[in-house]
């Protein structure tokens, strides 16, 4: 059974907010923005969670936008090193928004972009941005 967009309430409030785990896996399933926004809310003020894997959904360009505007807030999420984001529809726009998050949050360590529609000048961006502004990403 796949997760929807509908289920995300359930699993923020069971997975993040009562349960306090360090890994969250949804990958694969047929989650959208709108899921991810609310995954995003419920990210604010995070302490515990570590990794984030979302690999393999339909979150876009909007749904890295909502993720970018909850862990770009300062010392809001000092804890998420780990954010995969594979194979998401996912263009320079978001690059863009990524490249943003880069600038500011110098928690996250690993981010794996692969199989989505970023082209040269995302990747160009992101360079930019890894090479003067951001020594934590490896």
């Amino acid at each position: 059974m796949e997760l929807i967009d509908e289920d995300m309430n359930i699993i923020v409030k069971q997975v993040i907010i009562n349960k306090q785990c360090q890994l969250l896996s949804l990958q694969s399933n047929k989650i959208t923005s709108i899921g991810i926004s609310i995954l995003a809310n419920a990210l604010n003020d995070n302490h515990t969670l570590e990794t984030l894997k979302l690999g393999n959904n339909y979150i876009s360009d909007n749904g890295v936008n909502s993720l970018v505007k909850i862990l770009s807030i300062p010392n809001n999420n000092t804890t998420l090193t780990t954010l995969v984001l594979r194979n998401n529809g996912i263009t320079d726009q978001g690059a863009e928004y990524l490249a943003q998050l880069l600038k500011i949050n110098h928690t996250l360590s690993w981010l794996y972009l692969e199989e989505n529609q970023i082209r040269d000048d995302g990747v160009r961006i992101l360079a930019k941005t890894l090479e003067n502004q951001n020594n934590t990403l490896k």
